[in-house]
């Protein structure tokens, strides 16, 4: 399961900052840039971010075609909300192009920062919960178990 968010740069003037939104601890997420005004990408190509905080990050991207990369946003990429400023740098032999920045605006991932503290809010696992309640424990049979095991699953 990936969600890929598609990004289109020119390398030859800023304009409006291109913005990919994305969840905090996300790690399902990439990112398919396309860089118009440049050609032949033949080497490598890196990304740099820098995060709230003013912690750094710079990851490796793949090279796709002559103008185009893909990169994965990394847990550190998405491990703070707010603003996360990047630029994409590309690498070959004697030279080296960096494009203007693009932002990606980390939400706050209310599940990952929560708990299961109140059963009011989680009813599927309270069903779940009743459901195998029903059996007793000690006396458990096969046929129960998968009894079981088929109504969970509905």
């Amino acid at each position: 399961m990936e969600a890929t968010t598609v990004l289109e740069m020119d390398i030859r003037r800023e304009g409006i900052i291109p913005t990919i939104q994305a969840v905090q601890a996300d790690s399902g997420r990439s990112v398919r840039c396309h860089i118009a005004g440049i050609t032949d990408i033949d080497g490598r190509a890196r990304i740099y971010c820098k995060k709230p905080s003013g912690k750094e990050t710079y990851t490796d991207a793949t090279i796709l075609s002559s103008n185009c990369i893909t990169f994965e946003l990394t847990d550190q990429m998405l491990a703070e909300t707010g603003n996360t400023l990047g630029q994409i740098q590309v690498l070959s032999a004697n030279k080296n192009i960096t494009t203007f920045k693009f932002k990606i605006e980390v939400s706050e991932n209310k599940i990952m920062q929560s708990s299961i503290t109140s059963s009011d809010d989680y009813k599927a696992l309270i069903e779940a919960l009743r459901k195998i309640e029903r059996f007793d424990p000690i006396e458990i049979t096969n046929e129960e178990i998968d009894a079981l095991a088929s109504e969970v699953s509905m």
